[in-house]
């Protein structure tokens, strides 16, 4: 069905008639229509007054599915009118949790950084079902808000038992930039994770967050040679960024290569060094 919707999504592009009609099916009796409907809406890659508009009013219908579908395709299409936010904002109340998730990635997606949204995404960092957490850590990365309150917010969620959610909040932390030692110190710690995930994507944070200090250094090193390749190669990626910014890496990395040079992970260490000095030459 979503091939479907995306082809006529393509085909309305290049014709228009097709979009009226697609507008029509939005009104119909069937929920599989309406929702194929809206897909297809939402591949339209269009800013048009009368789509937008009839998407907003999708958000209301019966029918969860044309609901979610309806979230997505506003969030996709990237364009926010004051009454489509407010009717998103509306949806993150919803007692179900995919109308939540899907409504706080699109809240990202639109990129509104009001103060108004920025709280009720921070709102949604403490709901207890499933991925909203994660959808909302998402989104205020992506917002770009980096207040002390959403800061100690996304910190917070290091600690909670949902590795999602803990994962998502490193990456927005890494995504807003603010590499006060406060954030430094809880991604260090995110690094040590019993989740592999966490620990990747700590390690692509402060890599670009830029800090290279000793201990960031130190830890990443000892990332290179951690049982999981993803986190061994994100590790790799920070340590390789940290030294086009810092001539302090380099002598660390050639002594641990040094130290290392039987490891089966020496290879990454060489890697990393490699890219700081095809930077530098």
């Amino acid at each position: 069905r979503s091939s479907v919707a995306e082809s006529l999504g393509k085909l309305a592009r290049v014709e228009p008639s097709i979009v009226q009609v697609l507008l029509n099916r939005l009104k119909d009796q069937d929920s599989d229509l309406r929702y194929a409907a809206v897909l297809a809406l939402g591949e339209l890659d269009t800013t048009a007054p009368n789509v937008l508009q009839a998407l907003t009013c999708c958000l209301d219908d019966k029918d969860r599915n044309v609901r979610i579908s309806a979230i997505f395709a506003l969030g996709k299409l990237g364009t926010a009118t004051t009454d489509m936010l407010q009717a998103l904002l509306y949806r993150l109340k919803e007692t179900d949790w995919e109308v939540r998730s899907m409504t706080a990635y699109a809240l990202g997606e639109l990129g509104n950084a009001t103060p108004e949204i920025v709280q009720a995404l921070l709102s949604c960092l403490s709901d207890d079902l499933y991925d909203v957490p994660s959808s909302a850590a998402t989104a205020l990365g992506q917002l770009g808000t980096d207040t002390s309150e959403v800061l100690e917010a996304l910190i917070s969620l290091l600690v909670t038992n949902d590795k999602f959610a803990c994962s998502s909040a490193v990456k927005a932390l890494g995504q807003l930039g603010n590499a006060n030692p406060y954030v430094i110190h809880a991604l260090i710690n995110c690094l040590s994770d019993d989740d592999s995930n966490v620990r990747a994507s700590a390690a692509v944070a402060l890599g670009k967050l830029g800090q290279p200090s000793p201990e960031v250094l130190s830890e990443l090193i000892n990332r290179l040679s951690d049982g999981e390749s993803g986190v061994r190669a994100n590790a790799t990626f920070a340590l390789g960024n940290l030294g086009k910014q810092a001539n302090t890496v380099a002598p660390q990395l050639a002594d641990w290569i040094e130290q290392n040079q039987q490891s089966d992970y020496v290879g990454h260490g060489i890697d990393a060094l490699w890219a700081i000095m095809t930077e530098q030459a």
